[in-house]
Formats: C-alpha cells, structure tokens, sequence
C-alpha cells in the first residue's frame, strides 16, 4: 500500500475468504524502530504501538477509543500491526470541517482517554513517550541542528527548516526567545500539570468513524505520558483546517467533556494554565509549518498564523 506517512512502515492490503464466503479485509503494518525518524526521536527501542496492545495496564484504552487491531508481533528491532482495513470508514481526505457531530465524538474519545488515564500508573509502564520529546521532537532547536535534522526525511526537514526561519523572523521577540529554549525547559513549567496518556498524533487521518458511532484510532507511535494540554495543542494545530468550531469553541467543548468524566476538572487559573500550555506545545510541535504556509499569501494562513501568535503573546505574559 501507498500511504502518507514519512516514517518508512510498511503496509500491505490482506484479504481473506472466509469458510462462510465472507470476505475479511486486514492491514498489516510493519515498523523496523531504526528507519522510523519519530521512533529515533522520542526514544522508541521496543515499539510503543504494540505496547498498548502488549500492556494489560493500557487494556482501557480501548473503551475509550475502538481497538482497531486483531494481532501483533514483536521482532527483534521491529514489530508488525495487523487491523482492520478501516479505508471506508475514515474521515474523507479533504481540507473541510468535520461535521459538529463528528467533531463531538473525536473530542469526547479524546476526553475519556485522557480522564481514564488522569494521574494513572500506567504511566509509569516504560517506553511511552514523554513531554519534552514530543514538544521537542521538530521544534526550533532541531532546525539548526544538523545531525538531527539527518535523521528526518529530506521533504520534512527542508520545510522545517525554511519555515523556523520564517516564523522566528515574524514573531515577537518574546516569544520567539521562548521558542528558542530547550524543550525541557518548557516541560519543567509545566510539572504542576496532571499527567494523563494522549494519543500523541490525534489527527484526523488518525481515525475513523465506526458505523455504531464509536471512533477508532490508530498509529499510537507517539502515546505519551504527558498534560493532556499537549494532545489540545497538537489537535488544534494540526487539525486546524478540519474544526468544526473555532478553535476557543474547540477547547471549550474538551473542557465540558473532560469535565464530565473527571469528579474535579481543571478551572478558572487551573484551565488558564492547560490553555497556555496547549499554545505553547501546539507551536513548538508546528508553528512551522503555519510559517511555511504564509508563502502561498492566502488569507486562510495568514489569519491561522495571526491566530498562533495572538495567543502565544496572551502566554508570553
């Protein structure tokens, strides 16, 4: 199969006819950890996809979100996923919003993974990822770092790169110094925030929606131990061409559905302080890109671009 990604699995399409004459249609993916940039740069030596899978403390994941997967193997260096071909169930590959409903159910998914897992042992497990690698996994640091940059494919870094330049130009200078710090720098204020599990990459292409209502979600490679502010930013930076909602709007319905599944949410200074750090982290991870966008001139970038850096200036102070 031809697929999306960068990171070098591979996948293959598998079909089965079954004794009954029913067709079973699977997807097997294989990850070989050495040629996986994302595995290289957040620490991954076992195959943090398949330890969600291999983990009986990580089992409740899946009454959060459908488990998508029917095996997995652990190899020497690699493992391979084998699931369900999801292909007529994900979201359409379109540069549009959601529709309200779906939105919903992503973020409700979201919500209860997060509040399931809220100061969990399971986050002790060994070979998730952790804050500062996924904040700092292509931030400005690793712009003008060329043996790290060596590890990414070509088309990323060469967009990476041009687009810190771009962005660090533009922003204030504030908040251009704070992009610059370490990430562990950014991760240590942040230390008073609960930790919960996130998925690390719930972008849309990440998921599907499942003909009873429920979402599936897929491609775990970057499943942290981290605030759940990191999996806000991330999902509204990324995504930011598929909210159904403004991006305030979107925060604000996580809020209300976290809420729900916590017996005490995060409020008034506490909220304030998972907002910010969501900014901060959505930026770190992909103001980049949004920099990169501004040369196309389009008003849809350049209002997207306004968007980060009024906000990172409300952080800032």
């Amino acid at each position: 199969m031809v697929t999306g990604g960068y990171t070098g699995a591979t996948h293959e399409r598998l079909e089965f006819v079954l004794e009954s004459g029913a067709i079973r249609r699977l997807v097997s993916k294989r990850v070989v950890l050495a040629r996986d940039w994302t595995a290289r740069r957040t620490g991954d030596t076992r195959g943090r996809e398949a330890l969600l899978l291999d983990h009986s403390a990580f089992a409740p994941v899946w009454e959060c979100f459908a488990c998508p997967y029917v095996a997995y193997g652990l190899g020497e260096g690699e493992i391979t996923l084998v699931m369900d071909d999801l292909e007529p169930q994900l979201f359409p590959d379109v540069r549009e919003p959601l529709a309200e409903d779906d939105e919903v159910r992503v973020v409700e998914a979201l919500a209860r993974l997060h509040a399931r897992f809220w100061g969990s042992r399971a986050l002790d497990v060994p070979g998730l990822a952790r804050t500062a690698q996924l904040v700092g996994v292509l931030d400005a640091d690793v712009a003008r770092n060329p043996p790290v940059l060596a590890q990414l494919p070509a088309q990323i870094a060469e967009r990476m790169v041009r687009g810190w330049r771009t962005a660090l130009d533009r922003l204030p200078a504030r908040v251009a110094d704070r992009m610059r710090e370490p990430a562990s720098e950014l991760a240590a204020m942040w230390s008073g925030l609960p930790l919960t599990l996130i998925h690390g990459d719930a972008k849309i292409a990440n998921l599907a929606r499942l003909a009873d209502g429920r979402v599936a979600a897929f491609d775990w490679a970057l499943a942290a131990a981290a605030p759940a502010a990191v999996e806000m930013g991330w999902s509204i930076a990324v995504n930011a061409t598929r909210l159904a909602r403004p991006k305030e709007a979107w925060l604000e319905l996580y809020r209300q559905r976290l809420a729900a599944h916590l017996d005490s949410a995060p409020e008034g200074a506490a909220w304030e302080a998972m907002t910010h750090a969501a900014v901060w982290s959505g930026a770190r991870m992909l103001l980049w890109s949004k920099a990169a966008a501004l040369e196309t001139g389009g008003r849809a970038a350049q209002t997207e671009w306004d968007w980060w850096v009024h906000r990172l200036e409300d952080a800032a102070r």
